[in-house]
This record gives structure tokens, C-alpha cells and sequence, in this order.
């Protein structure tokens, strides 16, 4: 069975990185993408010995799909598998090998989507094993003060309790 992707959780929206509020060249407190993205593997299985030498990439694009430069993502851009227990892949009718970015941001405001790329080692320039793209996201302008109280995401993964908190 061949390797696929498939996006569990898509990102929602980023804030465009300001380099008053957070200085380069790592912009530690940046705003991150919200929620994490979450990127299923199907076509392996759990004891297959392949899965520990899988990364997947991101690549940002516009909005048409059109690739842009890698300058303008910053944070966590290669993700290792990880394993859910099998009760919370049945749970979530999920797969059980998943790629986390969590700490991922744009430099720029706009519209956009990622690029998932699976990838078997270290070696980035080889062709993709799988590929998938995200939904369009919004990147928003951060300024000095928030101009409204955040940003709340709900998703399959996110639950929120009766007071509307996550």
C-alpha cells in the first residue's frame, strides 16, 4: 500500500512577525500558527521500520498553490513520526503515526496554505514519498497592542468545556 498524508487538524490562522516586538534572528515569543498542525501517515504499519526514518517538511505557499521563499516561514519546519496509542488513534479514527508542528510562524500578513512533504532520512532534496496541502489560513498583522481579546479555533481535536474555554 503506498504512503499517503492527510491533514487531522488544519491550521486556522498566524500573525505576521514584527521585528519591533520580536527580535531576529530568532523571534523567541513569536505568535505561532494556531491550532498545531497535525499530519496523519497511512500505509505503514506501526511496526514497520521505515516509519523511524520518516521527517516531514513544510513549505509555505500562497494561496493558489504557488511556493514561496523558505525565508518567509520560521520555527519548526522538519517533524518526526510519533506514535498515538492505539486507543487514541481508534478514538479519533485516526492514523496512529502522526507529525506535530507546533511552533511554526509567518513573516509576512496575508493568506496562505503549507506544503507537507514526507520524506525518508535527512536528505531534504529527495523526492517526496507523499505530499499534501493544507486549506488556505489567514496571517494577520500583530501589533504592539492586540487589537481584539484572540483568537478562538475549534477543531476535531480541540474541545471546548461549558464555559467556552479550550
Amino acid at each position: 500500500m503506498p504512503l499517503s498524508l492527510q491533514v487531522m487538524q488544519q491550521p486556522g490562522c498566524g500573525c505576521k512577525i514584527s521585528d519591533e516586538l520580536f527580535r531576529p534572528p530568532y523571534h523567541f515569543g513569536r505568535v505561532v500558527i494556531i491550532p498545531a498542525i497535525i499530519v496523519g501517515l497511512s500505509g505503514a504499519s506501526s511496526d514497520d521500520e521505515q516509519i523511524g526514518r520518516l521527517r516531514c517538511t513544510l513549505a509555505l505557499l500562497d494561496q493558489t498553490g504557488q511556493e514561496l521563499p523558505s525565508e518567509l516561514i520560521v520555527g519548526q519546519r522538519i517533524a518526526q513520526p510519533f506514535m498515538l496509542p492505539s486507543s487514541t488513534s481508534l478514538r479519533l479514527n485516526a492514523s496512529s503515526c502522526v507529525f506535530f508542528f507546533a511552533d511554526t510562524a509567518v513573516r509576512e500578513a496575508g493568506v496562505f496554505r503549507l506544503r507537507i512533504d514526507l520524506l525518508e532520512g535527512n536528505n531534504t532534496e529527495s523526492l517526496p514519498l507523499a505530499s499534501v496541502e493544507t486549506q488556505p489560513f489567514p496571517a494577520v498583522t500583530l501589533l504592539s497592542e492586540y487589537p481584539t481579546p484572540g483568537v478562538r479555533i475549534r477543531t476535531a481535536l480541540i474541545h471546548e468545556d461549558s464555559d467556552g474555554e479550550a
